[in-house]
């Protein structure tokens, strides 16, 4: 998956991991799996209530605002790509999309017409033709772990070490 990166420090979280890889024939994999998904189904989640694993709002976009849509929402391509995967190690829950870490993150970069002259496209329900233009895309996080994520993390993984423990 490409580009977007985080990693969790908390230490009550690391101390679950440690009793976690200490605990001889559990099964770890299962156990991320199940995390893994719990985060994954979140992540969707914010596509929905359209705001960043913080809780806020993300900026509406012209698309979204002109349509009456929601934002980073037109297909679902990109919500729908969201998969997680895990092994004994641990999980990671990501996109296959390149757009995305634009999205992720914002930033200003400029689109150039590459096989024509111009890029041609509708703004303020007119026709616009332009050889370039620069966009200021604003940040709408919809990676990481949100405070509700980590409890239920926690949540799980005690669940779990005391189910293997009884």
């Amino acid at each position: 998956m490409p580009g977007i990166r985080m990693e969790v420090e908390d230490k009550e979280f690391e101390k679950f991991k440690k009793t976690i890889r200490n605990l001889e024939g559990f099964d770890r994999e299962g156990l991320n799996q199940v995390l893994g998904e719990a985060v994954r189904s979140s992540t969707r989640q914010r596509f929905k209530d359209e705001e960043d694993p913080k809780g806020k709002k993300w900026k509406k976009s012209i698309r979204a605002a002109e349509e009456g849509g929601q934002t980073l929402t037109d297909s679902t391509d990109l919500k729908n790509s969201i998969h997680s995967k895990a092994n004994s190690e641990g999980f990671v829950v990501g996109t296959n999309k390149v757009y995305a870490g634009t999205h992720q993150k914002g930033g200003k970069f400029t689109i150039r017409a590459k096989n024509k002259p111009y890029l041609k496209f509708i703004y303020n329900e007119k026709w616009v033709s332009k050889k370039e233009v620069d966009i200021d895309m604003p940040k709408r996080e919809f990676l990481g772990i949100s405070k509700e994520d980590m409890e239920e993390i926690k949540a799980t993984m005690e669940e779990a070490i005391q189910e293997y423990i009884e």
